[in-house]
């Protein structure tokens, strides 16, 4: 009995501290008010999302929400209304940076959980004002989606709607991992379960190239690559080298056409989108890349400059 109560006990007071650290992190999230023309208001999602972040002054929002406004506001938790004007957008990624004229409380980023992993989305949901809901990573390192030309998103069934876009999605120690982007449906913008986060490797990416180069600017990729195995065969999926430029620094490190990536970095080589992201968002000096070539597997390394 005993043994039993103080399981018991240390369950509720683990919970108590995850609902007090996903309560702490509300206050960096606000809601994205943009002012439409008649022309450009936007029925769908009227209002948005927002992450603080830095000094307190900047606000990541997705690109989408703030398109077309004439001018922005934001609004926090507790119902304070302040001006925000755009610094900077990345349409490739549907990241955007406002600034503010007061310091709110900057979120806490840190990178992506593992699957199962409990998280909850924070944001704006239909203009009501900023709400949690909660649920799992589903899944991550998703491409091909076909929302963005470069994707790196963490899947949750996390609740989101219209309005969320922009908001935070934390883990249980209430730490930022992505930011919501985008829900997957077919027909209109209803829950259905599938819900994706852009991620926070791809946002610090993004942000360390606009500190560096003042906008986001993508290593230049020398070879052209197509899904293996192409209908009808069959085999172990990959990104086959089409084509591939000579000279170039993959043509020097040892890739040849008809190779197949099957691993970059630390992905799962699946498709040419995967291996996209991952050349975009790798940041060491070389990056190992498993191929097959003559139905063997080779270890290169690409070198970047």
């Amino acid at each position: 009995m005993k043994l039993a109560f103080w399981i018991a006990f240390i369950s509720l007071f683990q919970v108590g501290i995850a609902n007090t650290q996903i309560i702490n992190a509300i206050p960096s999230v606000v809601s994205v008010l943009p002012v439409w023309t008649s022309a450009t208001f936007n029925s769908q999602e009227p209002e948005g999302s927002g992450i603080v972040i830095n000094d307190g002054m900047e606000i990541l929002t997705a690109s989408h929400v703030i398109k077309s406004a004439k001018s922005i506001r934001i609004r926090t938790n507790d119902g304070l209304i302040l001006q925000a004007e755009v610094i900077w957008k990345d349409h490739d990624t549907d990241v955007a940076l406002l600034k503010i004229s007061e310091k709110l409380v900057p979120a806490e980023f840190v990178d992506g959980g593992g699957i199962g992993e409990k998280v909850c989305s924070i944001g704006n949901a239909f203009g009501l004002g900023i709400s949690v809901s909660c649920g799992v990573i589903s899944a991550n390192q998703r491409t091909n989606v076909g929302f963005n030309a470069l994707e790196d998103f963490i899947q949750t069934d996390a609740g989101m709607n219209p309005g969320k876009s922009g908001g935070a999605l934390i883990n249980a120690d209430g730490e930022v991992i992505g930011m919501l982007s985008a829900i997957f449906t077919k027909k209109s913008d209803a829950d259905i379960g599938i819900n994706f986060a852009v991620s926070t490797r791809l946002i610090n990416r993004l942000l360390k190239q606009k500190q560096k180069a003042g906008n986001s600017t993508w290593r230049e990729n020398p070879i052209n690559l197509a899904s293996y195995p192409k209908a009808p065969n069959s085999g172990m999926m990959g990104a086959k080298i089409m084509d591939i430029k000579t000279p170039s620094q993959a043509y020097k490190d040892g890739f040849r056409t008809g190779d197949i990536i099957i691993r970059a970095g630390d992905r799962r080589i699946k498709e040419p989108s995967d291996f996209k992201t991952e050349f975009a968002l790798y940041e060491h000096e070389h990056m190992p890349v498993t191929v097959v070539r003559d139905n063997k597997q080779l270890v290169l390394n690409w070198q970047f400059n």
